[in-house]
């Protein structure tokens, strides 16, 4: 699969753009054939959407957590959420509330994320953000001692522009539904709180806003069922907190960060039978080369000169 960062910038029309490309195959295999008409806006929207995340103004963060968040993160919680809305307020108001949070997150993206936190919240309450690679073996060890410490942990759990594509990603995940189509999504997550024996929750913003920067959150908690294994367990709270996120995600799909990315660590699949040679083929344009591009396989073909 070729890489998607190479060509966006580069192109005089973004329809032309691999990303493009890529953007409305992720789409239409989740969303369906039919919203392929809406592609354009719906890329453009969530582009600008993406610009105003790194815009201070936009956290308003007086307003705080609601009281039944708050109630709930009493004692050492593992928090789930997704990468929708505003999704950098959440950890921000946790602090601000006067607790400690650890994030997994990329190593790529690490030090970026440290300075924005700082640059929002200042230095010193940042110290109570500890941000730890996702991709470091020893990750759930470090989570452990964390939460020893009385540090909540908070998850994005649709992964980050920034993963790392592995090959055996079936080995490490569940395939489950999600809107019309599949996806696969890890579950070490779910998985760690289960053996922390901590409570887990999922967070997220559910878009519904009157004012700028205004955060509605949706949210759940889960109990571990001690007569499921953990894949079993962790598959259905997995698949429980995807149904929460689809009706938001249908509503204002411009608001999920992840269809830029999701082809590289989720590989999103969906039925042969809507598909024909309308909707699945496209062209794209990059090192001023045309190919043709299969959305349905994520394949593409040069032209031929």
């Amino acid at each position: 699969m070729l890489n998607s960062k190479k060509s966006f910038n580069s192109l005089p029309n973004a329809n032309q753009s691999l990303e493009f490309a890529l953007f409305t195959a992720n789409i239409q295999h989740l969303l369906g054939c039919d919203v392929m008409e809406d592609a354009s806006s719906i890329y453009e929207n969530s582009k600008s959407y993406q610009l105003l995340q790194g815009d201070k103004r936009l956290y308003d963060l007086d307003k705080g957590l609601p009281e039944a968040i708050c109630a709930k993160l009493e004692s050492t919680t593992f928090i789930a959420t997704f990468h929708f809305g505003i999704y950098r307020t959440l950890p921000l108001q946790i602090v601000l509330a006067g607790h400690k949070i650890c994030i997994p997150i990329s190593k790529h993206v690490l030090e970026s994320q440290r300075k924005f936190y700082e640059y929002v919240v200042g230095k010193d309450r940042a110290k109570n953000i500890v941000l730890l690679e996702a991709e470091d073996p020893f990750l759930f060890y470090k989570i452990r001692k964390c939460v020893a410490s009385n540090y909540h942990t908070l998850c994005y759990i649709d992964g980050g522009s920034e993963v790392d594509f592995h090959p055996q990603i079936e080995k490490s995940s569940v395939q489950i539904n999600l809107c019309k189509g599949l996806i696969f999504s890890k579950i070490a997550f779910v998985k760690f709180a289960a053996i922390c024996k901590r409570p887990l929750m999922l967070v997220f913003d559910s878009g519904d806003k009157t004012g700028y920067g205004e955060v509605k959150y949706v949210s759940e908690s889960y109990v571990f069922d001690s007569n499921k294994i953990a894949k079993d367990y962790a598959k259905c709270v997995i698949e429980n907190m995807y149904a929460r996120l689809v009706p938001c995600l249908i509503k204002r799909p411009y608001m999920w960060e992840c269809w830029f990315y999701l082809h590289r660590f989720m590989s999103p699949k969906s039925s042969i039978k809507p598909w024909n040679h309308k909707n699945r083929f496209s062209v794209f344009v990059l090192d001023n080369k045309r190919y043709l591009f299969d959305k349905y396989t994520y394949v593409s073909y040069p032209f031929s000169h």
